[in-house]
C-alpha cells in the first residue's frame, strides 16, 4: 500500500522504535498469553472466540461490508463524485497506491446517549480499506481539512496496530467481554463473572505493567504518526491543524473561535511550565496526546528535512533529525504527567512504604517486582512516566528514606497529604496487606510527610484497622 522507504520517513522514530522493542522483548509473552486465555474458551465451548488468522481478514472485510450496506450509503464516483476524488487526491498526496478493495463509506455513528459522532473510522482487512465518515464531519469541515481526516485514517491503516497487540487489547482491557456477550447473549452474570474471574487468573500470570505502560505510550505515538500522515494528505499545515481544532470543537464557527494553531502551541508551553495535579493525571495518559501537543508535532514535521523530501521541495531552513527529536521530545515532556519534585518523592516514599508493608507479612524473594506491581497498581494512570530511577532503591535504608523523602513531600499541601495517607490506607486494606506492623508503618509514614498521628489513625479506624490490633494487644 505504500513504500517501506516512504512509509519510514513518515513514521516517528520513536513509534518505530517503541513498537520493535515491544515486539522484541514482550511479543512473546503477550502471544503465550493470548493462546492459554484462546485455549480456555475453547474448553469451555466457546470456539468463537477464538480468532482464526487465516480467515480473519476476509470475515472482517465481509462484515465491514454489510455494515456499510446497511446503515450507511457506499460511496462511489456515482453517489459522491467529490467525496470519492478527495479520498483519491489524499492517498496522491500521502503516495499510496489505491487498495485492492477501497470502500468509502457515509453513515451516522452515535454515542451512549444517542448523539451523532463527530468522527471518522477506517477499518484496515487484508487488502481491503473502509473509510467511514459521519455526515455531521463532512457537513462541517472544508475540503482541505477533509483532506486531512482522509490522511489521518489512511494512516491508521498504513501504521497499523500489530495483530498480537491487537489480541492484548481485547483481552487485557476487557473487550472480549462485550464480544462474549454478542456469541452468548443469554449467559448468566454468574456464569459470565466465573469467566472474568478465570481469564483475570491467566492475565495475572502474564501481565506485566512495564508492557502495558508502554503500549499505551505507543498508541500515543501511532496518534502522531497518523497526524502526520493527514499533513501530507493536506498539504497545508494551516488546513491540517484548523481540522484537529474543529473535530475538538464539533466545528465550532470561526465567529466564535480563532484557528490559528500558534495560540495552541503557546498553550502547549504554559501546560509544560504549570505544575500538572496527579489528581488530573488521566488527561494527560490516554491513548490520544492532548490537543496542543498534536499541533505543536505536525509543526515540527513540517519544518523538517524529511517532510520536503517527501513533497520534492526544498527548504533553507529546516531541521534535521537530531533536532527533530529534540523538538519531539520536548513536546512529549510538556504534555505529560511526568512526575518530579515533590511528586517523585511521593512515588519513592509511596514505594518505601510498600517495601516496608510487605516485609512485615513475609520475606520477599523479590521485592523490586512486587514492589512495582503494587506502585503500578496506586499510579497506574501515569505508571509510564515514572522514572526507572524510583525504584533503584536500596531497601534496607527505607526506614531513613522515608524520613528523608517525606521531607520533600511534606511540603506539599495539607490536603493532598491527608488525600495520599487515606488513599494509603485504603489500598493497602483492599490489597489485604494490613497486619499491625503494616499500620505501624503508615502511621510512621504519615508522620515524616509532617501529619499528626491523629490524621492516619483515623483513616485506620474507618476501615477497621486501628480497633482490631488495639484489641489484640
Amino acid at each position: 500500500m505504500i513504500d517501506p522507504d516512504r512509509l519510514s520517513l513518515i513514521r516517528l522514530e520513536a513509534e518505530a522504535s517503541l513498537e520493535s522493542e515491544i515486539e522484541r522483548k514482550h511479543g512473546r509473552v503477550i502471544r503465550k498469553m493470548v493462546r492459554e486465555i484462546e485455549d480456555y474458551f475453547v474448553e469451555m465451548d466457546y470456539e468463537e472466540m477464538v480468532r482464526d488468522e487465516d480467515n480473519e481478514d476476509e470475515e472482517t472485510a465481509r462484515y465491514e461490508r454489510q455494515v456499510a450496506l446497511a446503515q450507511g450509503i457506499i460511496v462511489t464516483r456515482k453517489t459522491s463524485a467529490h467525496l470519492y476524488d478527495l479520498v483519491d487526491r489524499a492517498m496522491r498526496n500521502i503516495g499510496l497506491s489505491p487498495p485492492r478493495d477501497l470502500t468509502i463509506n457515509i453513515k451516522r455513528v452515535f454515542d451512549r446517549s444517542g448523539e451523532d459522532l463527530f468522527n471518522a473510522f477506517c477499518v484496515h482487512a487484508g487488502d481491503t480499506t473502509f473509510i467511514s465518515f459521519t455526515p455531521m464531519l463532512l457537513n462541517v469541515l472544508s475540503d482541505d481539512e477533509i483532506l486531512d481526516v482522509i490522511g489521518h485514517e489512511l494512516g491508521n491503516a498504513a501504521s497499523e496496530i500489530p495483530r498480537f497487540l491487537e489480541d492484548y487489547f481485547y483481552f487485557a482491557w476487557g473487550r472480549w467481554e462485550d464480544g462474549l456477550v454478542d456469541v452468548d447473549p443469554d449467559i448468566s452474570s454468574r456464569d459470565l463473572d466465573r469467566l472474568t474471574a478465570d481469564v483475570s487468573e491467566i492475565l495475572d500470570e502474564h501481565f506485566d505493567h512495564e508492557t502495558d505502560a508502554k503500549i499505551v505510550r505507543l498508541m500515543r505515538l501511532k496518534e502522531m504518526t497518523s497526524d502526520r500522515f493527514g499533513l501530507l494528505a493536506s498539504r497545508s499545515l494551516e488546513r491540517s491543524c484548523s481540522s484537529l481544532m474543529r473535530q475538538e470543537t464539533l466545528g465550532l464557527s470561526p465567529r466564535f473561535f480563532d484557528y490559528d494553531h500558534r495560540h495552541l502551541i503557546h498553550q502547549l508551553d504554559e501546560l509544560g511550565q504549570m505544575h500538572k495535579d496527579p489528581a488530573t493525571r488521566w488527561l494527560f495518559d490516554a491513548t490520544h496526546p492532548v490537543l496542543p501537543a498534536r499541533i505543536a508535532a505536525i509543526e515540527v514535521f513540517a519544518r523538517t528535512e524529511r517532510y520536503h523530501r517527501l513533497l520534492d521541495s526544498t527548504l533553507s531552513d529546516v531541521l534535521d533529525a537530531a533536532a527533530e527529536r529534540e523538538a519531539l521530545d520536548a513536546i512529549l515532556r510538556k504534555s505529560e504527567l511526568i512526575p518530579e519534585g515533590e511528586d517523585l518523592a511521593e512515588v519513592r516514599l509511596v514505594a518505601c512504604l510498600f517495601h516496608r508493608v510487605l516485609s512485615s507479612e513475609r520475606r520477599l524473594r523479590s521485592a523490586p517486582q512486587i514492589v512495582r506491581r503494587l506502585v503500578w497498581e496506586f499510579y497506574r494512570d501515569f505508571y509510564a512516566s515514572i522514572p526507572p530511577e524510583v525504584f533503584d532503591i536500596e531497601f534496607r535504608k527505607c526506614t531513613s528514606l522515608i524520613k528523608d523523602l517525606g521531607k520533600t513531600v511534606s511540603k506539599k499541601p495539607l490536603k493532598d497529604r491527608k488525600g495520599l495517607v487515606r488513599d494509603i490506607v485504603a489500598f493497602i486494606k483492599d490489597q489485604h496487606l494490613m497486619t499491625r506492623d503494616g499500620r505501624d508503618h503508615i502511621v510512621s509514614a504519615a508522620q515524616a510527610i509532617g501529619l499528626p498521628k491523629t490524621v492516619p489513625v483515623t483513616y485506620l479506624k474507618r476501615v477497621g484497622a486501628w480497633r482490631r490490633f488495639t484489641r489484640s494487644r
